[in-house]
């Protein structure tokens, strides 16, 4: 099985010394949010800012832009056609481009979160889409 977290690419290092370039294929600073500190009391923060920390980030990717989304989609769609997957998400972002990329290769995804505070309307349980 293979788990797949769209969210962020982890870094060995702190927001000032990452090189984007190692990250393939989104290797530009473009496909990038900019470093923030999570307030976990703040929704946006929560799905913009970086996990992670001084020693390892948690480089947050936009996965609202269609560049990333289409390159996940093409990517995942090429997986789950050779090897069975499951998504996991945490702190997805934003649910319309994740319930596309579900429908686009048939697949249930487990939905979850690892902070509270979240929209309760925004996270269900479960949801199985199918072309």
């Amino acid at each position: 099985m293979v788990d797949i977290v769209v969210n962020h690419n982890g870094w060995n290092g702190n927001e000032t010394s990452v090189d984007y370039s190692v990250f393939k294929p989104f290797d530009d600073i473009e496909y990038y949010h900019s470093f923030c500190d999570v307030d976990y009391s703040n929704n946006t923060s929560i799905q913009d800012c970086w996990l992670g920390d001084s020693n390892v980030e948690l480089v947050d990717l936009r996965t609202e832009d269609t560049a990333v989304a289409q390159e996940y989609q093409t990517w995942i769609q090429q997986l789950v056609a050779n090897y069975s997957s499951k998504l996991l998400v945490a702190n997805p972002e934003p649910w319309l481009t994740l319930l596309q990329l579900m429908a686009s290769v048939s697949i249930l995804s487990s939905m979850s979160t690892l902070r509270s505070g979240l929209d309760s309307e925004r996270l269900p349980a479960f949801s199985s889409l199918a072309k």
